[in-house]
């Protein structure tokens, strides 16, 4: 026991502790190559994110009550008889621009289960072609084709303004 108090300090003994902190500052944190990465990523998730935005925003159900003559019924209810809604307030919604209420309420939930089974088919594809291709090629394909989605909305959105 003695013999240990008295012993000389080895190598082992003189190694630096380091903390997380520490190494993290000597790699140079976060510098302009990690926030050219962090802009690339950002450009690639802000489309992506509008896209999920929409199914929750876009098939808000506003209030609605019936319209045709002769026919009453409780606001918010579909009744039998009647053929014609009005939608409250100033909320525009995919409901209510196409009348996805009452017989046609199934057509929303269909839109979105189609949505995320394409997620889920185009989640396969885009692994398979990113382990065949490598992850920055497939990245960059997958840019293109967003891009090229953006290009022909706009001429579209262009035609209406005018």
């Amino acid at each position: 026991m003695a013999e240990k108090e008295n012993a000389k300090p080895t190598s082992d003994d003189k190694k630096r502790t380091f903390e997380f902190d520490d190494i993290f500052e000597h790699v140079s944190s976060f510098g302009r190559y990690q926030k050219l990465l962090y802009f690339c990523t950002c450009l690639t998730a802000f489309p992506i994110t509008n896209q999920f935005a929409l199914l929750v925003f876009g098939f808000g159900t506003p209030g609605f009550h019936c319209v045709t003559p002769n026919v009453t019924c409780d606001p918010k209810k579909c009744c039998d008889g009647c053929t014609s809604y009005e939608f409250d307030g100033p909320f525009t919604s995919t409901v209510s621009e196409w009348n996805l209420i009452c017989d046609r309420a199934f057509l929303g939930a269909t839109i979105q289960s189609s949505f995320f089974a394409g997620m889920a088919v185009g989640s396969i594809v885009t692994g398979m072609m990113s382990d065949a291709w490598g992850r920055k090629k497939c990245i960059f394909i997958c840019n293109a084709i967003m891009v090229q989605q953006t290009l022909f909305i706009l001429p579209r959105k262009l035609l209406k303004v005018s």
